[in-house]
């Protein structure tokens, strides 16, 4: 129960403001119809983000930010399996990326975070992201955080490409059809 008998209840994937005669009141920043929001899922330690892959996989994907997308698959070991049925190759990058934060976790320094090593991962031209870690910590008192993640990339080749390849392919599928 909160101030003047209004409820907090939880509605799906969001919070609905119950008024005190039944009423349900919208809170500030939220859509009054579910399709109008743009809002995109919670990231986890195993999402899995990607831009620009082939639709050849029929993958169901919600958009993230920019061009990159988060896979609604249940872990990386599945779609390694349907990616390479297809005759394709999910390569996993051994080397981790990580950004640090200082403050307490929440969503949007977690996505601030991301999108600092989303660039890092297009610097290089591939086209996959799984992130590993979001921990939260503590250094003299001091709240930080650190989230981790491993770049992935999707090719027929059974070979990862070189960085001027990946640049190459990279700029080919951004160019227009002619």
């Amino acid at each position: 129960m909160l101030l003047g008998g209004a409820a907090l209840q939880r509605c799906g994937k969001r919070f609905v403001l119950i008024g005190p005669l039944g009423a349900e009141v919208l809170l500030a920043g939220q859509c009054e119809f579910e399709e109008e929001c743009s809002m995109p899922q919670e990231v986890q330690v195993g999402t899995i983000m990607m831009s620009d892959w082939p639709q050849i996989f029929g993958l169901q994907s919600e958009p993230y930010s920019g061009h990159w997308t988060t896979l609604l698959m249940p872990d990386g070991f599945a779609l390694d399996r349907k990616i390479r049925s297809t005759g394709w190759n999910f390569f996993f990058v051994a080397s981790e990326v990580k950004v640090m934060f200082l403050g307490a976790l929440g969503p949007k320094k977690i996505r601030h975070a991301l999108s600092r090593i989303l660039a890092k991962v297009s610097q290089q031209h591939f086209n996959g992201l799984e992130v590993t870690g979001i921990v939260a910590k503590r250094f003299l008192g001091i709240p930080y955080a650190v989230v981790s993640g491993h770049s992935r990339h999707v090719q027929q080749s059974c070979y990862l490409d070189n960085y001027l390849d990946r640049q190459a392919s990279h700029e080919a599928d951004l160019a227009p059809a002619v």
